[in-house]
């Protein structure tokens, strides 16, 4: 249906100007058919814009602007893109933001920020989200911060 969506706010754009939030809605719908340049594209030019919505709509689409800026390998502006949902999202969903953040610190080889950032995001798990489902992804993330400071440390010895 995303696609469908696109087709018709494409078609819309060409007759009328449409509104920011209109451009959002057609960057969500780029961003879930993995078409994550003309996300970003959409997003970077509405989400300016768009001051007084709801903050939980509006982490939804930074969300989707961070997720595209991860895929287009494109880490410190994902990071920056994460941490505006961090500000507008429920607390239950800072924990997977923390992750993705810690992710793309490990990417960019920033192994004392990328603990830091995982660290925060265990944290949020192990409060919000310390079930069974998430069992496996608490595991990794202790994992990751092992392997993280290890590499910190290898890299204060050379």
């Amino acid at each position: 249906k995303y696609h469908e969506a696109l087709m018709l706010f494409s078609k819309l754009n060409e007759k009328y100007e449409l509104n920011p939030r209109f451009h959002a809605y057609m960057g969500l719908c780029y961003y879930k058919e993995w078409d994550y340049k003309s996300a970003v594209t959409e997003f970077t030019q509405s989400l300016p814009q768009l001051k007084r919505l709801y903050p939980h709509e509006l982490s939804v689409y930074y969300n989707a602007l961070a997720e595209s800026r991860f895929n287009l390998a494109e880490y410190e502006e994902a990071i920056s893109a994460y941490e505006k949902v961090i500000t507008l999202c429920h607390p239950n969903e800072r924990a997977e933001c923390l992750y993705r953040i810690g992710l793309c610190y490990i990417e960019l080889k920033q192994w004392t920020n990328a603990t830091e950032a995982l660290t925060s995001a265990l944290a949020y798990y192990e409060k919000y989200l310390d079930t069974p489902m998430f069992n496996a992804r608490i595991t990794q993330i202790r994992n990751m911060i092992k392997g993280c400071k290890s590499k910190a440390k290898d890299s204060t010895k050379h």
